[in-house]
């Protein structure tokens, strides 16, 4: 009896290693991609919980592993105090892998293509005519360094909050401490 209570207490053990290594594996290692590892970077899935938690925006970055402009990209980032400063924020998205993609059309308007960059209010509208005003007009969400992005990032976050306003003034809801 106390041999089966002994085998019975290891599997239990047994079970809860193989469920934590499968839990381990599965989370994304955000500085394996090349990302700064000083950033609380998201699913898109965790970035829309989080946003009605924290009532933050959010930054979705569109990667691949294999794209050389989002490898350039990364690579400005990575070391970037004024990007991590201004990613406290947002709740910050990396999507490179297609089982992350959100499958959103609204997230392609003018293409798949790779790095993009789209900003999504607190309230979960995906603000599609916020995108990069000195970029190529067939690649609107592409932001070829930290500077850019950094500045278009400081700037969305102005209007987000103002239309967070507006919207919130149409709806009758009192949204003044955005």
């Amino acid at each position: 009896r106390q041999y089966q209570r002994r085998v019975r207490g290891k599997s239990y053990n047994l079970v809860a290693l193989i469920l934590l290594f499968i839990f381990v594996i599965q989370a994304v290692d955000w500085e394996e991609r090349g990302l700064n590892p000083n950033i609380n970077w998201l699913t898109y899935q965790e970035a829309k919980e989080k946003a009605k938690e924290n009532g933050k925006h959010t930054m979705v970055l569109f990667t691949k592993p294999w794209c050389g402009a989002c490898k350039n990209l990364k690579k400005a980032l990575i070391n970037s105090k004024s990007f991590e400063e201004v990613c406290q924020q947002y709740n910050v998205v990396n999507i490179e892998e297609d089982s992350e993609d959100p499958k959103d059309s609204k997230f392609s308007p003018d293409g798949s293509y790779i790095p993009r960059v789209f900003f999504v209010s607190s309230d979960g509208v995906v603000e599609t005519d916020i995108y990069n005003q000195r970029g190529s007009a067939q690649h609107k969400y592409f932001y070829p360094n930290e500077a850019d992005l950094v500045q278009k990032m400081k700037g969305a976050k102005i209007e987000m909050d103002n239309r967070i306003k507006q919207r919130a003034s149409v709806d009758g809801t009192d949204n003044s401490e955005l």
